[in-house]
């Protein structure tokens, strides 16, 4: 029931929804209430914080991780989910990724560099829709071992749907290893901190290896404090997401 009602509340809590909501709003009570012309102000409010990149650059820096340099090698990478898109889960043949396959392709490449010794890939299916969905840790591995790593190489974690399932799943993975290993826990920059309190608070020492940035590292320009641009707002609502993620996973005692 949490797995679903997680799903739901992810469409609820996108910003264009609320420009919408209150735009339908405003149109529904024209001529007949001052909320008419008070929620269209809201809405065009809503859509000029939420499409400005440089405000939206300030939050992001003050969220996600900054990179750290590997220079000795790992244990295991812990390689989370999420690379994957829709057509991609279902379709035969090579995998098709989302803007997210950096969470696979740079562990990969952290192994041929000798930085990692095993990469553990923990993704199942986590869509609620699709129907004969492969998980998503088995794609990967097929994927993985054409690009040269070895079967012995990889540990699968093919149940977890979520970030919670994540940790526990994982550390289910791990927990005969020997004592002292360094793990790497890879995943989008802005998914981190609640993918590291839930590893944590699964009894699991992990080191963070943020990939995938939201933030921009280029210096923003002019145009970025004035002009709207349409990604901000799919950034936003991945943002948002994580906020309410996180503080839903702290009440549940998740993280």
């Amino acid at each position: 029931m949490f797995f679903v009602l997680s799903k739901v509340l992810v469409f609820l809590i996108r910003p264009l929804i609320w420009v919408l909501l209150l735009l339908v709003g405003s149109w529904w009570l024209r001529g007949t209430s001052p909320w008419s012309g008070r929620m269209l102000v809201g809405a065009i409010v809503l859509l000029v914080l939420f499409t400005n990149r440089a405000l939206f650059q300030l939050v992001a820096v003050a969220w996600e991780p900054r990179p750290i340099p590997v220079s000795e090698p790992y244990d295991v990478a812990i390689v989370l989910g999420g690379y994957l898109s829709e057509a991609g889960r279902l379709q035969p043949g090579p995998p098709e990724f989302s803007e997210r396959a950096d969470r696979l392709t740079a562990p990969i490449a952290l192994y041929h560099q000798g930085l990692v010794k095993k990469l553990l890939l923990s993704g199942g299916a986590g869509t609620l829709f699709l129907e004969d969905e492969q998980p998503e840790a088995t794609t990967a591995a097929q994927y993985a071992l054409n690009l040269g790593v070895a079967a012995e190489d990889l540990l699968l974690d093919i149940q977890a749907r979520n970030t919670y399932e994540n940790a526990l799943f994982s550390a289910e993975l791990l927990a005969g290893r020997p004592a002292g290993e360094r793990y790497l826990l890879v995943s989008s920059a802005w998914h981190l901190p609640r993918a590291a309190a839930c590893f944590r608070k699964a009894g699991l020492s992990v080191i963070l290896y943020p990939v995938d940035y939201l933030q921009s590292h280029t210096p923003l320009v002019p145009a970025d404090y004035f002009l709207p641009r349409a990604q901000t707002l799919a950034d936003w609502e991945s943002l948002i997401k994580e906020w309410v993620g996180y503080l839903v996973y702290r009440l549940r005692g998740y993280a």
